[in-house]
């Protein structure tokens, strides 16, 4: 899936897509010429949710077909939404987009997706689902059951306003009824109804091109389906999934990626200012001080001192001023 390039910049008269990053709610009041918008700062700025509910004005927004990280401003919104992209942020689950896509993110699973598309990669659930065991009641007694193990990876489809079509996932599956028909899927192996265990080779048979990340099948593959290998960074034999150092040393990779690129741009500026300091240095030695500094000597001093007891001051004080425009204006010089 190949999301449009954005120019996060003041649109231009030509043929690329600009966005802009919204920092504060006034921001969105003039968005002419803008194709994206950036939620990135936004999250604690009051009253823009307001901006995106089911009473807001759209007209305005018509043109925006392109969010990153919105948030939950999209989920009731009637605005057609044809790109959401999340990165470095919570993804919750609580939007309506044509095509999501979602890298480096923690995920908050309490709502069901709508979407056409969705790719989700090197995403870890957050310690909020992080379920305990639930204790159920029998006439055998109480009997504990763990459901956490498969649907903290699974990502639940609505299908109210689009039909999922392509999912692509390295960690997680998809949760969906029926016999889902699709052009591809790739991820973990679907669940069965109840969600207790791995469905068989039968509820694929609508998908046209299948990727389970597996180690192994227990039921027979159909032509449509292959098997690669899982590499999830996740023990799922334990009630809560153990992050190994695979996904760390990724967070610690970007941060170190954001802080290397800070620092190239801080070099480049003070090479920059270096030669800018160069530059007035050079200047500095190449002047001749004798052609800045006027040098008056004592016959001049003295033709200027008679002139200025010429000067008919009555009544007042000669200032420092009087005398700088004296000697501004005199000839002698």
């Amino acid at each position: 899936m190949e999301f449009p390039t954005i120019t996060w910049s003041k649109p231009q008269y030509d043929d690329k897509l600009y966005g802009l990053k919204i920092k504060s709610k006034s921001d969105l009041e003039n968005l002419d010429g803008y194709y994206a918008l950036d939620f990135s700062f936004a999250e604690t700025v009051p009253g823009i949710a307001s901006c995106f509910n089911t009473d807001a004005d759209h007209n305005k927004f018509s043109k925006i077909k392109y969010v990153k990280n919105p948030g939950s401003y999209f989920y009731s919104s009637k605005l057609q939404i044809d790109w959401a992209e999340f990165e470095k942020t919570e993804f919750h689950l609580s939007i309506c987009a044509k095509n999501i896509k979602v890298n480096n993110c923690y995920t908050n699973i309490r709502y069901d997706i709508d979407c056409e598309s969705l790719e989700i990669h090197n995403c870890i659930p957050s310690d909020t689902e992080l379920a305990k065991d639930t204790v159920k009641e029998n006439p055998y007694g109480k009997v504990r059951a763990n459901h956490s193990r498969y649907s903290r990876f699974t990502i639940r489809c609505s299908n109210q306003k689009y039909q999922i079509n392509y999912f692509k996932s390295d960690w997680f599956r998809l949760g969906i009824t029926g016999d889902p028909k699709m052009k591809y899927y790739e991820g973990l192996p679907l669940l069965e109804g109840n969600g207790n265990g791995l469905s068989e080779a039968e509820r694929y048979k609508n998908i046209e091109s299948v990727k389970l990340h597996a180690s192994r099948f227990y039921h027979e593959l159909a032509k449509n389906m292959e098997l690669v290998e899982n590499n999830c960074p996740f023990d799922y034999s334990h009630q809560n999934p153990l992050v190994l150092m695979s996904v760390v040393q990724n967070m610690i990779d970007q941060s170190l990626k954001a802080a290397e690129s800070k620092i190239a741009n801080l070099e480049s500026k003070n090479v920059n200012l270096e030669y800018k300091i160069s530059q007035l240095t050079a200047r500095i030695r190449d002047c001749e001080p004798e052609k800045v500094i006027h040098k008056i000597d004592l016959d001049e001093l003295q033709i200027v001192i008679s002139k200025l007891k010429k000067v008919n001051i009555p009544d007042r004080q000669l200032l420092m001023v009087d005398i700088r425009e004296f000697l501004l204006n005199s000839t002698s010089f």
